[in-house]
C-alpha cells in the first residue's frame, strides 16, 4: 500500500475552554492508524484510538480536545492522517 488516505472531514474548533480537532477519513487498502497534530506553537500531540474506541475499519474518526492554556497563542494546527503502512495526508486547520 503506496496511498495516502483520504481526509473526509477536518475541523478545529473552540468549545469553551477547549479547542477540539476532529478528522475523518478512510484509506482503499488498509487501517487508519491515526493522527498527528502540530500547532503553529510547537505543540505536537498524536491521537492513535478513534472516536468509538475501536480500531478496525478503514474509515475512523480521530478527535483530540485540549485546554486553551495548554496551546496557548496558537490559531491553526496542521493535521495528518496516517493509515497503518505509513502513508499520510496533511491539511491546516485554523480556528
Amino acid at each position: 500500500d503506496n496511498t495516502a488516505p483520504e481526509i473526509l472531514d477536518a475541523t478545529a474548533r473552540r468549545e469553551g475552554e477547549n479547542v477540539v480537532v476532529s478528522v475523518r477519513g478512510r484509506d482503499a487498502l488498509s487501517l487508519l492508524d491515526g493522527i498527528e497534530v502540530i500547532f503553529n506553537n510547537g505543540l505536537r500531540e498524536e491521537v492513535t484510538q478513534p472516536a468509538d474506541g475501536i480500531r478496525d475499519g478503514r474509515e475512523e474518526t480521530f478527535t483530540l480536545e485540549l485546554p486553551v492554556a495548554k496551546i496557548s497563542n496558537a490559531t491553526s494546527a496542521e493535521v495528518t492522517l496516517y493509515d497503518a503502512a505509513g502513508n499520510g495526508t496533511t491539511r491546516r486547520l485554523t480556528w
